[in-house]
C-alpha cells in the first residue's frame, strides 16, 4: 500500500471538489536499528556476519507487525542499510506504520514511545543451520545432537537464513536487542481533510474559503 498521494482540490462556497489518485491512509514514519554485527543478543544467538552483509537488501518490503503477532500487521519496511563502526557494521530500517490498522491493536502514542525512546525494535527471521562460535562446527537448526559448547552455554551464529520482517515492541514488552530503539521521524495525517462539508463552507467568507483553500495545498506538499 502506498503511503503519499496526489490530488487536486478546487473549494467554492457550498462545494468541495477532490481529484485522487488514491485514497490517503494516515502514517507515521520510523528509523531503527534492528542489529549490530558483532553483538550477542538477549537470547545468546547473532547472524553470521557474511552473510547477514548479503542480505540486507531482502529487509525492504518485509511486513511490520506489533509484538510478534503475525495477525497484527500494522506496516512494511521501505529501506535498509548498513553502517559502518570500528566494531564492524550495524543494521538499520526506515518504515512505515499505517495508523488507523495500528490502532485496532494499541491505543498507545507511537510518536510520544518514539520521541521518549521507549519503543523498540525486534528482527524476525527464518534459520535452517546454527553454527557453535567455539569449535565452528555447523549443524542443522533443529538437530538434537549439537556440541558440549551449544550445549553448556547456549549460544549459536545463524547460518543459511531468512528475514521475513520486523515487530515493533510496545512497552512493558522488551527486545531481545536492547539498543534497537525506534526514532520517530513524522506523522502525516490528511483525515481533517475529508471532514470538510458543503456546509461548513457554507459558513465561510471568501477569504476564509481562500485560506482554507490554501491549507489544503499546504497539507499536501508536506506529503511530497
Amino acid at each position: 500500500m502506498k503511503d503519499r498521494i496526489s490530488f487536486e482540490v478546487e473549494i467554492l462556497p457550498q462545494h468541495i471538489t477532490f481529484s485522487l489518485e488514491e485514497d490517503f491512509t494516515p502514517i507515521m514514519r520510523f528509523r531503527g536499528k534492528v542489529l549490530s554485527s558483532w553483538a550477542w543478543s538477549l537470547n545468546n544467538s547473532k547472524f553470521d556476519p557474511e552473510e547477514l552483509m548479503d542480505k540486507i537488501d531482502s529487509f525492504v518490503n518485509k511486513p511490520v507487525n506489533v509484538n510478534h503477532t503475525p495477525d497484527a500487521v500494522v506496516g512494511y519496511i521501505s529501506k535498509a542499510w548498513k553502517e559502518d563502526t570500528d566494531k564492524g557494521f550495524e543494521v538499520w530500517i526506515e518504515g512505515v506504520v499505517w495508523l488507523y490498522i495500528f490502532e485496532e491493536f494499541s491505543d498507545l502514542d507511537l510518536k510520544k514511545l518514539g520521541e521518549d525512546g521507549k519503543l523498540y525494535l525486534s528482527l524476525e527471521a527464518y534459520f535452517k543451520e546454527v553454527e557453535c562460535p567455539v569449535c565452528h562446527k555447523v549443524f542443522p537448526a533443529n538437530s538434537g545432537n549439537m556440541c558440549s559448547h551449544i550445549k553448556n552455554n547456549g549460544k549459536v551464529i545463524y547460518r543459511n537464513f531468512i528475514f521475513s520482517g520486523v515487530a515493533l515492541i510496545l512497552p512493558p514488552k522488551k527486545p531481545a536487542i536492547p539498543d534497537a530503539s525506534v526514532t520517530v521521524l513524522e506523522r502525516k495525517d490528511l483525515s481533517w481533510i475529508y471532514r470538510i462539508t458543503p456546509h461548513f463552507l457554507s459558513t465561510l467568507s471568501d477569504e476564509e474559503l481562500k485560506t482554507l483553500h490554501n491549507e489544503v495545498h499546504r497539507a499536501y506538499e508536506q506529503l511530497r
